[in-house]
Order: C-alpha cells, then sequence, then structure tokens
C-alpha cells in the first residue's frame, strides 16, 4: 500500500482531490490553495512556478481549462493498485521459471499484467520468444471449474438437481457397477463419489467405462481428489444438454461445443480447443539436470533454466479432456474467473457461492492477515511429458483476480509469492 500512498501523494492528484497545500522550490513562494470542486483556470495560472516549480512555461493553456481533468475515483485507485500488484509479482517471480504470464483484475475490470522468461528459449528450441499473456497452453487440473461452471449452468437450465443420480446420463449401454447408481452429480464436483483410480480405471472414454463398471465402495464416499470424476463430465454434459452422442469422438466434440457455448463465450473468450495451437505454441520445459523428485525438495539442478532439455507441448487432449486440457492463457484464466466472481453472465452469485462453500470446482485458501480466497490449481509433472506446467485461477476477497500461467518448475511457492504482492499493496 505504500506505493499506491505515495502516488497517491503527487500535487497533481492532491489537487484534483480536494483542499491541499503544494509548496515550490522556493519557501518563502506563496501557497496555493483550491478549494474542494473549485479548481478553474484562474487558479491553475495564479502561481504557476508553485503549481509546477522549474518547468518552463509556454503561457499555453489546455483547451477547456481543468474541466476536462478526471478526478480520482475508485477505478483510477484500481488501476494504480492493479499496477503497483503486477509490479510486485514481477519482483518475486523474475527468474524463478523458465517462464510466466500473470494477468491481474480488479473487481471492477481493471486489467493489468506481469510476465518474465519465455514461451519458447533457445537453445534447445527454435523460434526463441517471450512469455506473454495470450499464449495459449494446457491449464491442467484448471479445466475442472470450467468443466463445473458448464455442468451447473446446463443443470439449472433443465432444472436438474444436483442430486440426481450421475448413471441416470451415461450411456445406455456401460455396465453399472456397485453401488454405482448412489453416486450423484454433487458428489462427483466435489469428489465425494468413492470412485478410485486405477487398475483401468482412468479418464479415457474406455478408462471412464471401466471405472463405471468397477463400481464403488460406500465407505469410500468421502473426499479423494480423483481425475476420473470430472473427466465423467465429457460423457455427462452433452447428454443433460440433450445431445445424442454415439461415438467416444461424438461425446469428447459436444463437451467442447457446450462448454465454449456456456462458459467461455458468456467470458468473452475465443473459442477454445483441448489442443495445443498448431503455430509455434508456448512449450513446457524441465531441466537437463533435474533429478525427478517431485516431493518439493530443492536441488538446485532442477532450476538451471540455461541447460534445457528441448520443450514441448502437451498435444491434443480433446479425447481426455474435462478434468484438465483446455488450452487457455493467463489473460483468459483471469477473464473467465474475473466473469465467475463478479458478474452473473455464466452464473447467478448464489449458485458461484454454492460452489465455493461446497468445493464445486473451487477450493478455499487462507493466505493469512485476513487475506483468502477461492480458486484452482494445476499441474502436470514433468516426468508425464518431459517438461512441467502450473496453472492457477484464484479470486482473492479483496477483490483481485489472477490467471497464473508457468511453463516449468517453478524455484518457491507461487501462490504465496502472489498472495504477498496482493497484500503489500492492499492491505
Amino acid at each position: 500500500m505504500e506505493i499506491l500512498r505515495k502516488w497517491l501523494s503527487l500535487p497533481c492528484i492532491l489537487v484534483a482531490l480536494g483542499t491541499t497545500s503544494v509548496a515550490g522550490a522556493n519557501p518563502d513562494a506563496p501557497v496555493l490553495r483550491v478549494p474542494a470542486g473549485t479548481l478553474v483556470d484562474a487558479d491553475l495560472s495564479r502561481y504557476p512556478a508553485v503549481m509546477m516549480p522549474g518547468v518552463p512555461l509556454s503561457g499555453q493553456k489546455r483547451p477547456g481549462g481543468a474541466k476536462g481533468w478526471q478526478r480520482i475515483t475508485p477505478k483510477i485507485q484500481e488501476s494504480l493498485a492493479a499496477t503497483a500488484i503486477a509490479q510486485g509479482i514481477k519482483k518475486r517471480m523474475d527468474g524463478k521459471s523458465v517462464g510466466y504470464a500473470v494477468t491481474i483484475m480488479t473487481a471492477s475490470g481493471v486489467k493489468t499484467t506481469a510476465t518474465g522468461g519465455f514461451a519458447r528459449k533457445s537453445p534447445p528450441d527454435s523460434n526463441q520468444r517471450a512469455m506473454a499473456v495470450t499464449d495459449r497452453i494446457t491449464t491442467a487440473s484448471v479445466s475442472k471449474p470450467i468443466t463445473a461452471a458448464a455442468m451447473l449452468r446446463v443443470m439449472a437450465s433443465k432444472g436438474i438437481s444436483l442430486d440426481e443420480s450421475a448413471s441416470k446420463y451415461l450411456p445406455a449401454d456401460w455396465t453399472l457397477g456397485s453401488n454405482f447408481k448412489a453416486i450423484t452429480i454433487r458428489e462427483l464436483l466435489s469428489h465425494t463419489s468413492g470412485i478410485r483410480s486405477g487398475n483401468g480405471c482412468n479418464i479415457s472414454f474406455d478408462g471412464l467405462k471401466k471405472c463405471v463398471a468397477d463400481g464403488i465402495t460406500p465407505a469410500n464416499k468421502v473426499y479423494k481428489y480423483a481425475n476420473e470424476n470430472y473427466a465423467l463430465m465429457r460423457i455427462i454434459l452433452p447428454r443433460i444438454y440433450g445431445s445424442q452422442p454415439k461415438t467416444e469422438e461424438d461425446y469428447a466434440k459436444q463437451y467442447e461445443v457446450i462448454v465454449n457455448r456456456m462458459v467461455l463465450n458468456s467470458a468473452g473468450i475465443p473459442y477454445a480447443t483441448c489442443k495445443a495451437p498448431a503455430s509455434s505454441p508456448a512449450l513446457s520445459y524441465e531441466s537437463v539436470k533435474d533429478n525427478g523428485d517431485d516431493t518439493g525438495a530443492y536441488f538446485a539442478g532442477n532450476y538451471d533454466w540455461d541447460n534445457l532439455k528441448p520443450g514441448i507441448d502437451w498435444g491434443d487432449m480433446t479425447l481426455r479432456c474435462g478434468s484438465q486440457g483446455w488450452n487457455l492463457s493467463a489473460d483468459e484464466l483471469a477473464r473467465f474467473m474475473h466473469t465467475l466472481s463478479f458478474t452473473e453472465k455464466i452464473l447467478p452469485q448464489s449458485t458461484v457461492d454454492q460452489m465455493r462453500s461446497e468445493n464445486l470446482g473451487l477450493f478455499w485458501r487462507n493466505f493469512g492477515e485476513g487475506l483468502e480466497g477461492w480458486g484452482h490449481g494445476g499441474w502436470h509433472p514433468a516426468r508425464w511429458n518431459n517438461g512441467e506446467i502450473n496453472t492457477w485461477v484464484f479470486t482473492f476477497n479483496n477483490g483481485i483476480t489472477v490467471g497464473v500461467v508457468i511453463n516449468s518448475r517453478y524455484n518457491g511457492n507461487y501462490a504465496t509469492d502472489i498472495a504477498e504482492a496482493v497484500r503489500e499493496v492492499m492491505k
């Protein structure tokens, strides 16, 4: 907040705000006092040396005098704060990854950005360029709140309860295993369905069919994060919407179209897909010296950005989308989360509150000193594809929303770094 205070103490801003005293370089010079609301041409020309010490004067006046001056408003203050937050984020995040992009939005929609590093780095790759907030890349599990929002909107439009059995919207030729009929859509969205990954149960079409056939143990109907819960939305959502897909490809395409229509389009996001951009996409990276340890233990070689394996994109995840896979930019992630949090273009705020309170695609996090909020993170470790990705969407309780993309390991805790930058300005 200290940065903001300094900006707000500038003489021109103070004058625009109202009654203020401005001293020039000459301590004996008369002090101009401007009563609030009476900033007029005569006042501006009365003591020019006091108003602008050391500035050569041309004798010209701005056409229209002071009438065109914009006084300090909450939106201007938000803009100044957002800029300060972006600077704080950049200060904390520079050098900690191969590349990062962060878009910051205030409650009223003021936007700033912070970027650093490379979307593509040479060596080892061609077409080196800086990371940008417009670079689309896989968002990993940040796909989940997008899927949840689409499910909730379509269900509301059809008058379907969250406590409806999920099995009702599965293909008729799928075998329902023991107790699967007892799983509700609410339980899929909140990871309390009892589904457990493994033994052929995974996020592919055939893998999901196996999950359903395996059934569940009722004692397992407690919180357990599982990608299969959200991958099943790729099958369920089109059937709730009213489509009649026949093949694995039909389900995936219908899911993609519905999410664009019901969520992304409502947030002003151009048509998105679950595959990497065709031309020179941003890449994910891993250090040649990386020891493969994902426990969080520090190892210097993991963060050697001068010696990188060739970067990778994440290919086409269309047939595995839902729990992961959407390719979006930091800018688009922030726009989605801001639209969800501060408008009713996607869902009524009462439904968004329900998402927050029941962990329906959004999770609460407390950063201390009164700073908290809701969002979702995403991560694919390098061992999956020789390049790591970290993503995050989050809305803090002071109105700041962030969309984050990091295309490698991050040397530290990016959520904490961003929260500290927000707290520094907004506390």
